[in-house]
């Protein structure tokens, strides 16, 4: 017989008549031989794909058959799960189908060993084992990309499949989360009287009952100083860790799981950054009874000097209301900043978050208080922060939130629109008093700014007034001001370096350069007193200079003479690139003798080069 690619051989006889008579036998006698190829499981059983490959000898009346025979399979898909072959001698005897030994390859090294039978009237025995199976040799498991480790197990079973008792132990080693290595853990596994128990110890205990017949279940999780930094593995978070202590304590049906009740009690909870302790919080409850859950007010501690209180309840549905009120240490950024350094002040928040998960109705207020230190790859030093951030679903407000950098004291004050918590417009204003700035063997500057960025985040205007209070250039140059001069209509260069936030590329500019006090130049070929009116447009990746600066006074050194400065001015008269053009003259007098006479001579400077005009 075949069907497709499968076939059957079938061979033998079958006693159905009395000898020499046609009357049938009661109890009919077989002597037959079965061959199978290529058949497909999945003709039969739905869940199972793959082919099987069998053959078996049959004889004897029907009701004490007997027999023997072999089972192949390769490449299998069971409800999912791969497993390369499968191999199993059967033999039929006292009307028991005994298999032995059964193995069944998942991977290479992931082998499961058994033997067992079971009987016409429903009895059965089951022996499974294997040893060192891989985890990622587990569809669902390699699936996460996550675990991996070895597991031991043996699992038996007896009785009748009606009732069956099913006794397992779980032992799982070189247990690794994240490619960090974890305790061993021990499950064991039970099955009697319809009701299954799953009890596990590792640095905590379980205990989880469930009935076959009626749906309820119980769950109780002991936690004794448990390590949780697995829990923060699954999530990615490799550098957060802790300890736990409580005890979580479910019941109900799983065919009505809203009526399930629950109690949460832990005792003490502690949490890590990188090995080091920042929060902890003791006797943190929650009740789950009638669809309702909630957490009374419980204290968080950050650091040494800070602590929240949360409070909150919700229900199955997804309505939740969560308050949280008190300071945090700005120390704490140093956590998650490596490079943060010498953090000072605290942060009060208090932040009422209500609503559903995909639609959450927030309102927070959160207060700078005295805060200040070093942040990664910005170099001013900031002190003394303080003010006020409020937040919405739909908007942020900066009220007067002030503070030092350095020396220099600053001023921000705006809001922004937002949708889904990100800024889809602006309006910031930012006031600078006082902000040096140094390019060290090169450049001092005081300033003072009243800048305002507004628009949206695909088009930003940023705008107003940059004052230099004082501010002096001295880098040596080691070159002739001539040979500079002579380039004078050179396009200043702009780094095509795209920065790393696309922000930056969405910021025009309209600022304006103006001066308290003249700009000194003062180095190896010029002392120059620069008084500039100078405009800032276009944008980072294409900024415009214009307008002009202007030397009031001055004197440049040439071949070891000063020449006083006449004349001179910096133009930048391009509306569309950066192009200066430079126009300096100066010149000296010097004065000679020749027969008691006095002879002045006029030298001139310029970009023309130089000119000696005998008086």
């Amino acid at each position: 017989l075949k069907n497709q690619t499968a076939s059957y051989l079938l061979n033998g006889d079958i006693q159905v008549f009395v000898p020499d008579s046609w009357h049938r036998l009661a109890d009919p006698a077989l002597n037959l031989d079965l061959k199978g190829d290529a058949v497909s499981i999945a003709d039969y059983i739905s869940d199972i794909a793959g082919d099987l490959y069998f053959d078996a000898h049959l004889e004897g009346p029907v009701s004490h058959l007997q027999g023997k025979g072999s089972v192949k399979g390769d490449h299998l898909d069971v409800m999912g799960q791969s497993v390369e072959r499968v191999a199993l001698d059967i033999e039929l005897k006292d009307n028991r189908l005994h298999v032995q030994p059964l193995q069944a390859v998942v991977e290479a090294e992931s082998v499961v060993t058994g033997s067992g039978w079971i009987g016409f009237d429903g009895d059965f025995s089951i022996d499974l084992r294997s040893t060192g199976m891989r985890l990622n040799s587990i569809g669902k498991i390699k699936e996460t990309g996550k675990v991996d480790g070895q597991m031991d197990f043996r699992i038996q079973g007896e009785g009748n499949i009606k009732n069956p008792s099913i006794y397992g132990d779980i032992h799982l080693t070189e247990f690794f989360v994240n490619y960090e290595k974890m305790d061993n853990i021990d499950f064991q596994l039970n099955l009697v009287d319809r009701q299954l128990s799953i009890k596990g110890r590792q640095a905590f205990e379980l205990d989880l009952a469930y009935h076959l017949l009626s749906k309820d279940f119980s769950i109780d999780l002991v936690f004794s100083d448990t390590n949780i930094t697995p829990f923060f593995l699954t999530m990615g978070k490799k550098d957060f860790g802790g300890k736990l202590s409580g005890q979580l304590v479910a019941k109900g049906n799983t065919t009505s799981l809203g009526k399930s009740e629950a109690l949460l009690d832990i005792s003490n909870v502690s949490l890590t950054y990188g090995g080091v302790s920042f929060a902890k919080a003791d006797d943190v409850q929650g009740n789950l009874k009638d669809q309702y859950l909630s957490i009374p007010e419980f204290h968080l501690d950050f650091l040494e000097s800070g602590q929240l209180k949360v409070k909150g309840y919700g229900t199955l549905d997804g309505h939740f209301d969560l308050t949280v009120d008190g300071s945090v240490p700005t120390k704490a950024a140093t956590l998650l900043l490596a490079d943060a350094t010498e953090m000072k002040g605290d942060i009060g928040i208090h932040a009422e978050i209500k609503g559903t998960v995909p639609e959450p109705d927030v309102s927070a207020e959160i207060v700078f208080h005295d805060v200040g230190g070093h942040l990664p790859q910005i170099d001013p030093v900031f002190k003394g922060i303080n003010g006020k951030l409020k937040l919405t679903t739909s908007h942020l407000w900066i009220e007067n939130l002030t503070g030092k950098i350095d020396s220099g004291r600053f001023q921000v004050n705006g809001d922004a629109a937002l949708e889904n918590f990100r800024p889809s417009s602006i309006r910031l204003d930012l006031k600078i008093n006082k902000l040096p700035i140094i390019v060290p063997e090169t450049m001092d500057i005081l300033i003072n700014t009243n800048l305002t960025a507004s628009g949206t985040m695909e088009n930003i205007l940023l705008e107003g007034d940059i004052v230099i209070r004082e501010g002096v250039y001295y880098k040596k140059v080691q070159t002739s001001l001539l040979e500079s001069m002579k380039e004078q209509t050179r396009t200043l260069e702009v780094p095509t370096r795209k920065p790393k936030s696309f922000l930056f590329d969405n910021i025009r500019y309209n600022i304006r350069l103006k001066y308290r006090e003249p700009f000194i130049v003062d180095n190896d070929i010029a002392y120059l007193e620069i008084h500039p009116d100078l405009a800032l447009s276009g944008t980072l990746n294409a900024p415009v200079i214009t307008g002009a600066a202007k030397v009031q006074e001055g004197t440049i050194s040439f071949q070891t003479k000063s020449f006083v400065v006449e004349r001179g001015i910096v133009n930048f008269l391009n509306p569309y690139k950066t192009e200066p053009e430079i126009d300096i003259v100066g010149s000296i007098k010097t004065v000679s003798y020749t027969h008691l006479r006095a002879h002045e001579t006029y030298i001139t400077i310029s970009d023309s080069g130089l000119c000696v005009d005998r008086g």
